[in-house]
This record gives C-alpha cells, structure tokens and sequence, in this order.
C-alpha cells in the first residue's frame, strides 16, 4: 500500500490499539448478584432505552443465584436472599434447635466473613461471629445432640489441640469437647447420628479406636470409645 492507502492503514491499527489498549487497561468486575440460567447461552440483545437484555439458549430457567446455600419457604419454594452465604461448597448441615443451622464445608468464608469450613448461622440466615471453632481442614459429616455438635471432617487439629478427623464442639461456645475417636486409613464417613447418648458412624472403614469395625460403629457420646454394639455390614453404609 502506498499513499492515502497506507496513511488509512496507519490509521486504522493506531485507533484499533489504542481501543484495545483501553479495554486491557479496565478490570473486569463479576456482578455475583446477577441471577444465572440453568443452561448454556447462545444469543444476546441489549436494549438500551427499555434497560433490558434478552437472552435465548438451552435454559430453562432465570433466577438468583443460591451460593452455595439456599433457606427456602416450604409453602412457596422461594429463597431467602438474605442469608449469610458461604463462598465454596456446603457438605452438611444440622439444625441447632432454635430455627439457626450449622453448616460444615470447603468454605473460607460466610457472608464475606472469615470462618473456614465451619459456621453457625441464626433464625435469620446470619452467621453468629461469636462461634468460632478453629477446625484444620474440610468439614464432611456433622450431627447434634442438645448443646453437643459431633463433627468429622479432613482435619487433625481444632481449637489448637489435636483431633484426627473427630472431635465434639459446645453449640453454644465453640469450645472443644473432651470426646474423640480415630478411624484407620483408608476410610470414608458418608452419615452420622445421635441417639440415646450414642453417635452411630456409617462410612467404609474397617477399624475404629484401633478395634474391628466392619463400616458402621456406635460410639459412647461423651468419651468417643466404641460401644460393644457391632452388625458389621458388608459394604458401605451411607445412611
């Protein structure tokens, strides 16, 4: 190109940098709050003037997004958007007896505060800052019996004292509770349960507190030492 040709050219690539120079230049920012689809999104349209943009696809439906956590009315199945949410996945959940909920999970934080894999949430969906439990890793299983929150999880200590994957919390101050138990390697825990003063543990796992336990134990409430209680299911236990 030569001339009035190459000048255009010119001119062309320098307004084209400087565009792309410009949108480098800004930080694109993620509107979490934006409701999702269910499905995968092939066509947009904005209308400016009516504030609007319409989107077709393979979806079903448009609605706000849960965050991992979702307290919904049983007479009309809406959510409450409200609630505190986690910022990573939710394993389980246990109710504390007066309408709050604990939860246990991957989560580093609830409600844009820091409480990793371990929280405890009010009547209306608000994390209870004062419960605190310092747990080392991921939370899986969970049960309650009155102001005692039984726990497993991928973690060796809590509270800064060592507890290998079991451990007892207060439910109200978060304090760590003497009871304990061990499970031996290798070993998963799908379901636990309180009854009578006794946690029963369904999972794979073939020796509990260093005694034979074919994937299902029953555990003394208040020390964690196996009960004599042993029906050594042949396969695993999930609930």
């Amino acid at each position: 190109l030569t001339g009035r040709g190459l000048s255009l050219t010119k001119t062309l690539v320098v307004v084209l940098w400087s565009i792309s120079t410009a949108a480098l230049a800004q930080t694109p920012e993620v509107l979490h709050d934006w409701w999702r689809a269910d499905g995968e999104v092939y066509a947009m349209e904005f209308d400016t003037a009516a504030g609007k943009v319409y989107i077709g696809g393979v979806l079903h439906y448009v609605g706000p997004p849960c965050k991992y956590l979702s307290v919904m009315d049983t007479s009309t199945g809406v959510p409450d958007m409200s609630i505190a949410h986690p910022n990573r996945p939710v394993w389980c959940g246990v109710s504390d007896g007066a309408d709050g909920l604990f939860i246990g999970g991957e989560f580093s934080k609830v409600g844009g505060i820091s409480r990793p894999y371990i929280a405890h949430l009010n009547a209306a969906g608000q994390l209870i800052t004062s419960w605190a439990p310092t747990v080392g890793g991921q939370v899986r299983a969970m049960c309650r019996a009155g102001n005692t929150l039984y726990v497993h999880g991928y973690f060796g200590t809590v509270n800064g004292e060592q507890r290998d994957r079991f451990c007892a919390l207060d439910a109200t101050t978060g304090d760590l509770l003497p009871w304990a138990c061990s499970v031996t390697t290798p070993f998963g825990i799908h379901e636990m349960m309180e009854h009578d003063g006794v946690v029963y543990v369904g999972g794979y796992f073939d020796q509990v507190n260093g005694a034979t336990r074919h994937n299902l134990v029953a555990l003394n409430g208040l020390t964690g030492a196996n009960t004599a209680w042993a029906p050594d299911p042949d396969d695993d236990v999930y609930s």
